[in-house]
């Protein structure tokens, strides 16, 4: 099956090397939620899907963006991806290069 429609809901991942946090993006009211971290483990992994679902983000109605961490995120990503979500990883350069535009990078801002 084809996945075509537009997401509703882009989920951001920030992804550290043993724990990993999400924002919630809607299209619709551009209103956003941050999850608390979830562990970067197999247990994390399943709490983080179960999360999404809590926040009305199922799979036909999502996409998942996280920018490239390397090994960090990839067994994250195969997870998603075995889930049925569709996931969209950034090159980080370009993330840095919007982030300039708009606003300084730092892990408190990231918060």
């Amino acid at each position: 099956m084809t996945l075509t429609s537009t997401p509703r809901f882009c989920i951001g991942v920030d992804i550290a090397d043993r724990t990993f946090v999400a924002t919630v993006l809607d299209s619709r009211s551009r209103l956003t939620n941050t999850a608390p971290p979830f562990e970067q483990s197999p247990d994390g992994f399943r709490a983080f899907v179960d999360w999404l679902p809590q926040q009305r983000a199922y799979r036909r109605s999502t996409v998942i963006a996280m920018e490239t961490t390397g090994v960090f995120g990839q067994r994250l990503c195969m997870h998603l991806l075995t889930e049925g979500y569709r996931v969209s990883v950034i090159d980080a350069a370009r993330i840095a290069g919007e982030r300039r535009r708009s606003q300084p990078k730092s892990d408190r801002l990231d918060r």
